[in-house]
């Protein structure tokens, strides 16, 4: 009866997953079906439409006001964020791990801030200091801008991520002489990679599909993804044809990216579950 009583409770779960699992990818599926629709062929349902044609695609990909710059700039952009990121949170997340106070703790709570107010509130004040140091229309006052979101984000994670690193390990280190940078890079961060790769992921994502800031601090020819995508939709008309393409080629970046850090961000994602 037991046994019994098991496999019916998985059988439920797993169709629980399939249905919401076809359920997220329906709208991908959707889109792929609308960017091979002719003009005037918008499928009503997930159904092929009525008239097929290549030219979408040709439209997006291969003429002059071509896709590929403005997914560079995102990608650069992005990248950027990343990496500035990691460089101040990595430090920040393990002080904040290892060296407890009332201070450190209230300084630790105090980014809960930048995360509960909405992001066009820094609008302003972001536009005025981009346009002191003259870095409007560029990637790299774009990536600054999104250090706001990403950076308080990743502290949070990164030192949760570092608390479940056993300090042992690092007190054995000490014993033999090495020092607190050391253990650091050598040591703790190895350790805490799946929790990294969380983060970059994260960080990464947020940073290529940002519009707001893209919108108000980047010019023609450092224009990101998301900017570009949004000039399809028109004063009189939306050219959902072209969005299909475009949404589908936008994946391209994050698909690579997860490829490639895989093996450490399913292990990320349950670290604190697992400890």
């Amino acid at each position: 009866m037991k046994m019994n009583k098991r496999k019916a409770i998985l059988l439920a779960i797993s169709a629980i997953v399939f249905i919401v699992v076809i359920w997220s990818l329906f709208p991908l599926l959707y889109l792929f079906l609308i960017s091979f629709a002719g003009y005037g062929a918008l499928p009503a349902s997930l159904e092929l439409p009525k008239r097929l044609t290549l030219n979408n695609w040709k439209e997006v990909l291969f003429t002059q006001d071509t896709l590929w710059p403005y997914m560079l700039n995102s990608i650069i952009v992005a990248s950027t964020t990343v990496a500035i990121t990691l460089s101040i949170t990595i430090p920040a997340g393990y002080s904040f791990s290892r060296y407890k106070s009332k201070i450190t703790n209230a300084i630790f709570s105090s980014f809960l801030i930048f995360r509960m107010m909405p992001w066009i509130a820094f609008s302003i004040p972001i536009f005025f200091m981009m346009n002191k140091y003259n870095l409007l229309g560029t990637r790299i006052g774009l990536s600054l801008s999104h250090l706001i979101y990403t950076v308080p984000f990743a502290i949070w994670l990164m030192k949760g991520y570092f608390d479940m690193v056993d300090t042992q390990i690092e007190e054995a280190a000490i014993v033999d002489g090495a020092g607190r940078l050391y253990i650091l890079w050598k040591i703790t961060v190895p350790l805490a990679a799946p929790g990294i790769a969380v983060t970059v992921m994260f960080s990464f994502l947020f940073s290529y599909i940002e519009l707001l800031y893209a919108v108000l601090l980047t010019r023609r020819p450092t224009f990101t993804l998301p900017v570009r995508m949004s000039a399809y939709m028109a004063t009189h008309e939306i050219h959902w044809r072209s969005i299909a393409c475009a949404s589908i080629i936008s994946l391209i970046p994050m698909i690579v990216l997860f490829a490639f850090l895989q093996k450490h961000f399913a292990r990320g994602i349950t670290m604190g579950a697992i400890k």
